[in-house]
């Protein structure tokens, strides 16, 4: 029984998997604006074992995200001029096994959500320039927000 609830319902165990990971590495970059790699290789291994294991169909797919969202959040970095932490490039494709293809709009969702974090900031005369953003933070709560989506359709089916 348990195991045909972790099979139908994929989004929403994988959804937990992240999220129980996430919140203290999201804790750790706004402390110290630094993505412990120990979490960030656990969850990646965890999600992507979760994958092979109940989304058999799908893997492939969530693979090719995971590696395309590595890729997209380095060339980010290049581009900025290392703007870019190395945590949040090796924490994308945890983002990306958790929501799969919907992975890219859930990193323009959390750019949305970093830019207003700064634009409060700003407006309360809190910032400097210098001032560096936690991204890990953000990045959660736009994966999560995405795969929320399916994970509503498979509850009402």
């Amino acid at each position: 029984m348990f195991l045909e609830f972790l099979n139908s319902h994929a989004t929403l165990c994988a959804a937990v998997i992240f999220l129980i990971f996430s919140i203290p590495i999201s804790i750790c970059d706004i402390r110290s604006l630094k993505i412990p790699d120990l979490l960030n290789i656990i969850l990646a291994v965890l999600l992507l074992a979760y994958r092979l294991i109940f989304s058999r169909n799908d893997v492939f797919i969530y693979c090719i995200c995971s590696v395309l969202a590595f890729l997209l959040f380095w060339l980010v970095r290049r581009i900025s001029k290392l703007g870019l932490g190395w945590g949040d490039i090796k924490y994308s494709p945890s983002c990306a096994l958790v929501c799969g293809n919907l992975c890219f709009p859930g990193f323009l969702l959390s750019s949305v959500f970093c830019a207003l974090y700064f634009l409060i900031v700003k407006m309360t005369n809190r910032s400097n320039k210098a001032q560096k953003a936690p991204f890990a933070p953000f990045m959660a709560l736009g994966t999560l927000s995405l795969s929320s989506i399916p994970i509503v359709q498979e509850l009402l089916n």
